[in-house]
Order: C-alpha cells, then sequence, then structure tokens
C-alpha cells in the first residue's frame, strides 16, 4: 500500500511540473502532451531560455530537469497501409453488452 501511495504522489508532482511548463507555450506550439514529457515545435523552446527546469541543449541535464532530446514525431504517411499489431488484435474480447437495467443520472 505504500507504494501505491507513493507512485500516486510522485506522478501527481509530475503532472504540476508539465502542467506548468504547458501554460508556457501557445496552443499551436504544443505538438503532442504524454505523461511525463512534452513535445513542442522546436521554434517554441525559446520560450524556456531562463527557466531553471530546463536544460540548454548543450548543457548535460540534472534528474527531473527539462531538456531537448532530439526526438522527432512522424506523422501518418498517405500512401502507407497501417495495420494493428497482432498484440492488439488478440488482445480484443468480444464481450456480449450488459444485462443490468440501466440507472437514469438526475
Amino acid at each position: 500500500p505504500q507504494y501505491a501511495h507513493l507512485r500516486a504522489s510522485m506522478l501527481a508532482y509530475a503532472h504540476i511540473n508539465l502542467l506548468a511548463i504547458l501554460r508556457r507555450f501557445e496552443p499551436g506550439e504544443v505538438v503532442r502532451v504524454a505523461t511525463d514529457s512534452l513535445y513542442v515545435q522546436k521554434a517554441a523552446l525559446r520560450r524556456l531560455d531562463g527557466v531553471g527546469a530546463y536544460a540548454a541543449p548543450r548543457s548535460p541535464a540534472a534528474p527531473a530537469q527539462w531538456r531537448d532530446k532530439g526526438e522527432q514525431l512522424y506523422m501518418p504517411l498517405w500512401h502507407a497501409a497501417y495495420a494493428p499489431d497482432p498484440e492488439y488484435v488478440a488482445s480484443i474480447k468480444n464481450v456480449p453488452g450488459s444485462t443490468a437495467p440501466p440507472i437514469p443520472t438526475p
């Protein structure tokens, strides 16, 4: 039980930090928001200059510091045929609908 509590509290701090950094960007500059990372356009990194929690690309980053990892997101290609992974197809279960009566909410 202590581990679950510690994990939940640590995750809350990560979300607070994520939201604090997210507020610095315009909606068009943010490409993707994940649990513990934020993908922004390269030109938007100038907004983090002077932020103590941000490590510039040429300086070594300490744990829990925001940094430019040089990753890129690739958009789907119009000519590619995308198929789900076999693991995803195997995990799909055909579950029948519930027979419980509906409970209306006021």
